[in-house]
């Protein structure tokens, strides 16, 4: 059986920008990748216990981290903004874990702290929080500042208060999702896409709650790839509104 091309795709912009530049993972530029929009924020959560004493990111030197699952989007801003930190995949122990194995391992101790970079609130830390004291690790805003002079696909955001039962908001790292296209998909079908899209967004929201930070307007800002002619069109009868 032939196998099906994929016509639409979410991505983290990092991951996204590594795959336009031939950078990171990706051996070589991938240059059938148009963008149709800039989503909603992933927001970088790194959860630990409250007996660990960690409080900041810094502080994860010599701990036993999980960065998400091995070169996902996840564990690519992980690795980076460790790095930006000064902090080395050699500096901790690492572990490649997804959403539910890591709050599974944070549970049994079985590691000090985890990454997990998604839209807001994460259902693996929903569950967790039950039954576990948990603490968000902050990223000072400078820090994501810095970085982002070179990546400005990462931006300074705070976690709300009471997201996870969290008394104050915490500062951390944000970097949005990306909705991509094959660019050899034609204008109007790219058009198409894009417009029912858009039209199909109380739906999105209805379904998760990251949703409620698309809008037509920031879908226009910070795209990482070419935009997609079709998805050019649509904006361009949006904004002659």
């Amino acid at each position: 059986m032939a196998q099906k091309k994929v016509e639409m795709a979410f991505v983290m912009s990092d991951t996204l920008n590594d795959a336009v530049n031939g950078t990171g993972n990706f051996n070589r530029k991938l240059d059938n990748i148009n963008q149709i929009a800039a989503l909603y924020p992933n927001y970088v959560q790194i959860v630990t216990s409250k007996s660990t004493g960690i409080k900041t990111i810094t502080d994860l030197k010599g701990k036993r981290v999980a960065t998400g699952a091995q070169n996902s989007g996840v564990e690519v801003a992980s690795r980076t903004l460790l790095e930006n930190v000064g902090i080395t995949y050699g500096d901790i122990k690492v572990d490649y874990l997804g959403y539910a194995e890591a709050a599974d391992a944070l549970k049994a101790g079985k590691i000090d702290a985890a990454f997990l970079t998604s839209g807001i609130p994460n259902s693996s830390l929903m569950e967790l929080q039950q039954s576990f004291d948990l603490q968000l690790v902050s990223i000072p805003a400078d820090s994501v500042n810095q970085l982002a002079k070179d990546r400005p696909y990462f931006n300074a955001i705070d976690i709300p208060a009471n997201t996870y039962g969290n008394s104050e908001a915490i500062p951390t790292a944000a970097i949005k999702n990306a909705l991509v296209i094959r660019k050899d998909i034609s204008e109007q079908d790219g058009y198409l896409l894009t417009k029912k899209f858009f039209e199909s967004l109380l739906q999105l929201r209805t379904a998760h709650q990251a949703a409620q930070g698309i809008s037509v307007t920031e879908a226009q800002k910070g795209l990482i790839a070419p935009l997609h002619p079709g998805a050019k069109k649509y904006y361009d009868e949006i904004n002659a509104k």
